[in-house]
């Protein structure tokens, strides 16, 4: 999978197909119907502790703390681009809003 940095996009990265994820963006209706069901409040508190766990202590220090790497997949970085040109009316450098769209739609 390759990966774009989104405060830098010509800081590329690719990340091996062993490499554990999650993906964040779950999707909740599909064709209008709800296909998802919300965890109770005790397991997203639970959820949530736990993954405290996995950023460093200079992310979570109050004072000065490191800022979070995070990255986009870089076809969803291509669609948000799409989008900003789209709205922009700048000629698409990218694949267009729509392309991206029908790729990335889940299934």
């Amino acid at each position: 999978m390759h990966v774009v940095d989104p405060k830098d996009p010509n800081r590329r990265f690719e990340i091996s197909s062993d490499t554990p994820y999650e993906d964040l963006l779950v999707p909740i209706y599909k064709e209008g119907i709800l296909i998802y069901q919300s965890p109770d409040l005790a397991d997203i508190k639970r959820r949530a502790t736990s993954q405290l766990g996995y950023t460093n202590k200079e992310e979570k220090r109050i004072l000065n703390p490191e800022p979070y790497k995070a990255y986009f997949e870089k076809s969803f970085y291509d669609l948000k681009m799409a989008m900003i040109q789209d709205l922009r009316g700048v000629k698409n450098l990218y694949k267009s809003n729509k392309e991206c769209t029908q790729k990335n739609v889940h299934k």
